[in-house]
């Protein structure tokens, strides 16, 4: 298709040879009298270059073109000023309203059409520049990031979508200081002058309240000049990583307490023993009833002593958890007698009577250290006269369930419900699920952590009610074990997926991609490598994943050999090239296609299909 020009001359005559110079040379040519005309076209037709004449009444050329420039519709479109003064100020003042080019008013036809032609080569060099840019942008859509490419003036090139969710805008946005201040500083934009003056990558932290941010800036430059072009930025909300973490020095510290508590108990254990062994002695020696009264007290409190530090030792030890199916109200009970020399000793506790013999399939030591930590953590934020009350529930049972969302309860659970009962409100105290890395203004101290890492680690649920620094109350929930309840079938391995691809950006980002799924993934980039390392363990794969539009990487011979391999083996064809011909061989070949490039979602669901076939 020959390109469109749009002449902008208030001269007929002029108008007329320009007009008869370029349809001659086959290209389309529109003409308007002035600015005004010119923005009429302009809006009702493609234009991909403006001859434009300087001397115009009203608004002159170089007006003109500053005002084009302004529109972003219109910025794009090359202009080349027409001019019959060819000093140096007027050719000056051509190119500083923005034009790309000039030609002499009397040149030759051959001038022209020279000036056309290499200012059309260069605007369809940067729209192919431009269209790989964006292709570039759209692949960086795939990653839970904000990611933003900006120039050293500050104007901004492009943000993929998670920043436009971000920031709230869309790319209407030019420069940098359009950006609210408070999100601009999250993304990190005021520290871009550090890395233009030290030509190096700067990677820093942010804290804004609870959020903290990873912000990683980039300089990209042209060896050529030796300057930089743009920065990239990349923000990452790390709150949780670093939660994470703070929680992994914990257990770190708990380890150690383990270590220490193991052997202090140890050496309790042994003075008890002696203490338990005096006080049978003195009985044997003592005929006064109430010295005798004195001893069974002493022994009382030692054996009671005794129990605790054999939990100590327990737990000291770091068993893998003994499962088995557990009576809740013995769990309960247990968790109290414990608990008597553990918290307020006039602290009163009731036990609704249980209607039905509930029961779980749990580590019952565990289960009872996280129901301690249950009544301890409650017991400290209490009135010394208040009382707890314990009341055992199934979620089926509709007298006592409490008004948890119906979508928080998958399934039959055994409710263990613990609350301030002169304080607890039926009504107000709503429960809210405990995720110790979200909800981080959690009642204080470890209590809370641990039971609820203990109750997830046998598929349970951990509520809270009330405000989260003076809780009123908790509940444990339990899967309940029936009769009939099926056994829980073993979750298989994740997904095995071997992928052949070559190109190093695309590897990167399925590698994330990868991570994000929680699937297992080997990466390799040729065929020969691909046969040598992995054919004699193609059983070990469920899916092979491969770039058919790369020849060199022989997919068709690799997919031949690898499901004969195994016959059970799912193939996924990618491409970025010939679509079309791709798709139609993935059909005959029966396995699956997903095109160059594509976002995370769209990428589970095609394996998430495949995997489940």
């Amino acid at each position: 298709m020959s390109a469109r020009i749009l002449i902008v001359d208030d001269m007929a005559q002029t108008l007329k040879y320009l007009s008869l110079y370029l349809t001659k040379d086959g290209f389309e040519v529109t003409t308007a009298k002035g600015y005004d005309d010119a923005l009429v076209v302009l809006q009702d037709s493609k234009i991909d270059l403006i001859l434009m004449d300087v001397m115009m009444p009203k608004v002159d050329g170089f007006e003109a073109c500053r005002l084009l420039k302004k529109d972003k519709r219109f910025a794009d479109i090359p202009v080349i000023f027409v001019t019959s003064c060819d000093s140096g100020d007027a050719i000056s003042q051509c190119f500083d309203a923005g034009g790309a080019d000039y030609v002499y008013k009397f040149a030759t036809q051959r001038e022209l059409l020279v000036r056309v032609k290499t200012q059309l080569k260069l605007s369809e060099s940067v729209k192919q520049e431009q269209r790989t840019l964006s292709l570039f942008a759209k692949s960086l859509d795939v990653f839970p990031h904000e990611i933003i490419a900006v120039y050293p003036d500050e104007r901004i090139i492009f943000i993929n979508e998670v920043a436009k969710d971000f920031i709230g805008e869309e790319n209407r946005l030019a420069f940098v200081c359009e950006i609210d201040s408070t999100k601009a500083n999250m993304l990190g934009l005021d520290e871009m002058k550090k890395v233009l003056d030290s030509d190096e990558i700067l990677e820093f932290k942010r804290s804004f309240g609870n959020v903290v941010r990873l912000i990683t800036m980039i300089p990209v430059f042209d060896d050529l000049i030796n300057q930089c072009q743009f920065v990239f930025i990349v923000s990452r909300d790390i709150s949780e990583e670093q939660q994470l973490e703070k929680h992994l020095r914990q257990s770190k510290k708990m380890e150690s307490v383990s270590m220490i508590a193991g052997g202090a108990a140890h050496d309790l254990n042994n003075i008890l023993g002696g203490m338990l062994g005096y006080t049978s002695m003195a009985r044997m020696h003592v005929e006064n009833k109430l010295a005798n009264e004195f001893i069974d007290k002493a022994e009382d409190a030692a054996e009671k002593a005794a129990e605790v530090i054999s939990q100590l030792l327990n737990f000291a030890k770091q068993k893998d958890p003994k499962v088995e199916v557990v009576a809740v109200k013995s769990l309960v009970k247990s968790a109290v007698k414990l608990l008597s020399s553990t918290v307020n000793r006039h602290r009163e506790i009731e036990i609704d009577d249980v209607e039905f013999n509930f029961q779980v399939t749990v580590d019952d030591y565990l289960v009872q250290q996280a129901l301690v930590n249950v009544f301890t953590a409650l017991d400290n934020v209490m009135r010394d006269n208040s009382k707890i009350n314990v009341c055992i529930s199934s979620t089926f049972n509709r007298d006592t369930l409490l008004p948890f969302r119906e979508e928080d309860m998958f399934g039959d659970y055994v409710k263990i419900i613990i609350v301030d009962k002169d304080n607890y409100d039926h009504q107000r105290d709503k429960p809210v699920c405990v995720d110790i890395s979200k909800n981080k203004n959690l009642v204080s101290g470890l209590g809370v952590a641990i039971v609820s890492g203990i109750v997830k680690d046998f598929d349970g649920l951990f509520y809270l009610h009330g405000d989260s620094q003076k809780p009123t109350g908790f509940t444990v929930c339990l899967p309940q074990v029936t009769q009939d309840m099926p056994e829980k079938e073993e979750t298989s391995s994740k997904a095995k997926i071997l992928i052949l691809d070559n190109e190093k950006i695309f590897i990167q980002m399925v590698r994330d991609l990868m991570d994000l799924l929680g699937l297992e993934a080997t990466f390799c980039s040729d065929s020969e490598e691909c046969f040598e390392k992995y054919l004699s363990k193609a059983e070990n794969y469920d899916v092979i994943m491969l770039d058919y539009g790369e020849k060199e990487l022989e997919p068709m011979k690799v997919m031949d050999a690898f499901t004969k391999a195994n016959p059970e083996l799912k193939v996924l064809l990618t491409s970025s090239k010939q679509v079309e011909e791709v798709k139609m061989i993935a059909d005959l070949q029966e396995c699956s296609f997903i095109e160059k490039p594509f976002k995370m979602k769209e990428f589970s669901d095609c394996l998430n299909s495949l995997l489940d076939k």
